[in-house]
């Protein structure tokens, strides 16, 4: 019952920002490499 990321719980949880941004780290770097990829064939293709 104490990880409800909706109430503020700074006693328990002393930096949640640091967890959601490698949360957002995790699920957005793979997406930029793989535009990084698409954007690479394009180029050779183009």
């Amino acid at each position: 019952m104490g990880t409800v990321s909706l109430q503020p719980d700074d006693s328990r949880n002393p930096n949640p920002a640091r967890v959601d941004l490698s949360l957002f780290i995790k699920d957005f770097f793979p997406v930029n490499i793989q535009i990084a990829l698409e954007f690479k064939a394009l180029i050779i293709f183009l």
